[in-house]
């Protein structure tokens, strides 16, 4: 048998000799990370050129993300489509004008370009006008506005009566505007 020396001196030994490891060790990473460079961060270059055209895209990015979306691919295409906009609300117009004149006659008409060249500022002139409408029916307003036309032609009206004859004249022209826009719309609006 061994003695207790022994013994220890046998466990010095195994304990000085490398056990064998199950798991192996690995080299770190941390070094590659710490040098790698960042995802946004563009290469390091010498050539102005290459610089100056990524620091254009990246403006481009900027502007492209900012706001809502664009509509139009370019500015041409967005002009071309701005015109033909306007020339449909100018047809529409035209074609609504067109029809107007088409139901008023040449007398209406006449007084139409006598009112126009007419601007009424006071405020009191303008509620008055506007009661009048509201109050009026819409025969008589009829009948009025072709007894002003006879009055106008005739030169029955006289200057005292002019104010009176104004106020008269555009709450019947605006009355009839506003009917012929009634009529048009039940006439193409309305499902019947």
């Amino acid at each position: 048998m061994q003695t207790k020396n022994e013994e220890k001196q046998i466990r010095k030994r195994q304990s000085k000799k490398q056990v064998p490891q199950l798991i192996e060790t690995q080299s770190s990473h941390i070094d590659e990370v710490i040098h790698a460079p960042l995802i946004d961060q563009t290469p390091i270059s010498n050539d102005s050129s290459l610089v100056q055209t990524q620091v254009e895209k990246q403006e481009q990015q900027r502007v492209e993300l900012r706001g809502r979306p664009k509509k139009y691919t370019s500015q041409e295409q967005a002009e071309r489509i701005a015109a033909e906009q306007r020339q449909r609300a100018q047809q529409r117009y035209r074609i609504q004008r067109q029809n107007f004149r088409a139901q008023a006659n040449d007398l209406q008409l006449l007084l139409i370009r006598h009112l126009q060249k007419i601007v009424i500022n006071n405020m009191q002139d303008l509620l008055q006008i506007n009661d009048i409408i509201e109050q009026e029916d819409r025969h008589h307003v009829l009948d009025k506005l072709a007894k002003t036309e006879d009055d106008m032609i005739n030169g029955r009206i006289e200057d005292k009566d002019m104010n009176r004859w104004k106020i008269d004249a555009i709450s019947d022209i605006i009355e009839y505007i506003l009917m012929s826009n009634e009529y048009s719309k039940k006439k193409y609006y309305d499902p019947i």
